[in-house]
């Protein structure tokens, strides 16, 4: 399945660090297409790696319509 493998490499370079070739993979995609791809594949290693990622593919988020989608679908609670 092409998405398995997508996701696979795309959680394979953050997990390295490789954040640079990470964002530019994800390029073109929306943030409903990322998730799944940086998510699907199971649990992460280190998290602090996908927190860059997910900074720096904001941050080079070129519509401004698709850079509050990465949240449209976040859960808050209240205390």
């Amino acid at each position: 399945m092409q998405v398995a493998r997508m996701s696979e490499d795309l959680a394979k370079l953050v997990d390295r660090g490789d954040i640079v070739a990470a964002v530019r993979a994800a390029q073109g995609l929306t943030p409903e297409r990322v998730r799944p791809l940086l998510f699907g594949g199971g649990f992460m290693k280190d998290s602090k790696p996908y927190a860059e990622f997910i900074s720096r593919w904001y941050q080079s988020l070129s519509s401004a319509n698709l850079a509050p989608e990465i949240f449209k679908s976040s859960e808050t609670t209240k205390s």
